[in-house]
């Protein structure tokens, strides 16, 4: 069994991904995603799992001791030090988990990067992935990105293959708990109708999207939702993970939406 506790990267690496200072607040948030994730998903041991937006492995670590010699983990992200200290940290103990550079482009977090997210293709094989993982992405990107990249998961994935991602999902109890002040998060400046952001200067630093929006754009691209569980950034008073989350299937291609 691999001792995970050696895999945590430097306070200057990890903190790119988060307030990261405390080590054992690090490794406890990635396992329970972990956990969750497998349990969600119901991923199999001998699975292949993309993991988009993997950043330093927070999460990656953790399939660690859960994959077997079948399954396999690929990572990609566009911040060139944290895919390195992934590839001399992870890939050398089981080189079943490869790390893979996209140059994309995000106004809070990649402002070198050369491509817009709409003309992106992940480094993958067509329908080779039975799980694809985004955590802390889709909250940093505008619709039309994020219709690009559904369209890419939808080529990737295998079919009835399962994706999950974290969204701020923005509807009227949501509007109601940030007018009342009692939402963790006051995404409030409006970009247009369907989205809202943390920061009118930097909007990808934190999106809340309209949530029948995301939903139809779900459809349009070929996916079943299968479950929304709701986050607790809407509420001060609730407890659980902190962005809602969507868990959504590939369609067969006689059910896509024409």
């Amino acid at each position: 069994m691999m001792e995970i506790n050696k895999l945590i990267p430097a306070p200057e690496i990890r903190n790119w991904t988060g307030p990261f200072d405390d080590t054992e607040y690090y490794l406890n948030l990635g396992k329970e995603q972990a956990e969750k994730i497998i349990q969600w998903l119901s991923i199999k041991p001998e699975q292949k799992i993309l993991d988009i937006g993997c950043g330093c492995g927070r999460i990656a670590i953790h399939f660690l001791n859960y994959l077997n010699e079948q399954g396999k983990y690929i990572g990609i992200d566009s911040n060139k030090l944290l895919l390195s200290y992934c590839e001399d940290n992870i890939s050398t103990v089981n080189n079943n988990f490869q790390f893979e550079f996209v140059d994309a482009y995000n106004g809070a977090y990649s402002r070198d990067g050369k491509l817009k997210c709409q003309d992106i293709v992940f480094p993958v094989e067509n329908e080779s992935v039975d799980t694809v993982i985004m955590w802390s992405v889709f909250t940093h990107m505008y619709l039309a990105d994020i219709d690009a990249y559904l369209k890419e998961i939808h080529r990737v994935l295998k079919k009835g293959g399962l994706f999950i991602s974290s969204f701020n999902l923005y509807n009227k109890f949501i509007e109601n708990q940030i007018k009342t002040d009692k939402a963790y998060l006051n995404i409030n400046y409006k970009i247009n109708e369907a989205s809202y952001t943390l920061d009118k200067e930097t909007p990808e630093g934190g999106f809340a999207h309209d949530e029948e929006k995301i939903k139809d754009l779900y459809w349009e691209n070929g996916f079943f939702i299968r479950e929304i569980k709701y986050g607790i950034w809407s509420s001060k008073e609730l407890a659980g993970e902190f962005h809602d989350c969507i868990i959504a299937e590939k369609l067969e291609d006689c059910l896509l939406p024409k």
